[in-house]
């Protein structure tokens, strides 16, 4: 397994890596009650009934993004047998010196053989050595699977956008922000 900095990402790229998606047998069950004194959100994990499944396929507007963001230096590429099994496209935020993920994808052969876990160390690393403050991304309540695996590489849980996709997201799919926050204290960035 080698990993790369990525200069460009192409359709060829993305053709490697096949379609997004997952497979969740959880959910990151999302809640509000409150009072105009008090508003309460609660996140809770809870199982499925039967699991629930979501399939895309990157349309040419996001593949053209990502082929603008590849070359501001900060997108890796994890390699097997010289093929691409895995991409993180990751554009910097000058604004709050933060660096957002777009893009996090193994294709599916290579998934669960630790690919995902370097590639995101390889990643963290060089974010925190570049010296940005945090890396943040957004994924779906609805993909426990990647909640699950973002909270093993050290991401919190930082936001919700309970209508990002639609004005009835609740009962569906709510937007959850995480942020992997590097160390203030000079010289303490990266990870083992």
């Amino acid at each position: 397994m080698e990993f790369k900095l990525l200069t460009q990402y192409t359709s060829e790229d993305q053709s490697l890596l096949g379609p997004c998606g997952y497979r969740s047998h959880h959910k990151y069950e999302v809640s509000r009650s409150g009072t105009a004194e008090c508003m309460t959100i609660q996140i809770k994990r809870v199982p499925l009934p039967e699991p629930y499944v979501k399939e895309w396929q990157n349309d040419p507007d996001e593949l053209e993004e990502y082929n603008r963001i590849a070359p501001l230096g900060h997108s890796w590429g994890a390699y097997m047998d010289g093929r691409l099994a895995g991409a993180v496209i990751g554009e910097p935020q000058t604004w709050n010196n933060t660096l957002l993920i777009s893009s996090f994808h193994v294709a599916e052969p290579y998934q669960h053989r630790g690919i995902g876990s370097g590639l995101m160390r390889t990643f963290l690393n060089a974010a925190g050595e570049a010296g940005f403050r945090a890396v943040v991304l957004e994924t779906q309540n609805t993909n426990a699977p990647a909640i699950d695996f973002y909270r093993r590489c050290g991401f919190g849980i930082e936001g919700l956008d309970m209508s990002l996709y639609s004005n009835e997201d609740l009962g569906r799919e709510v937007a959850i922000y995480m942020r992997y926050k590097f160390p203030s204290t000079p010289g303490a960035a990266g990870l083992a």
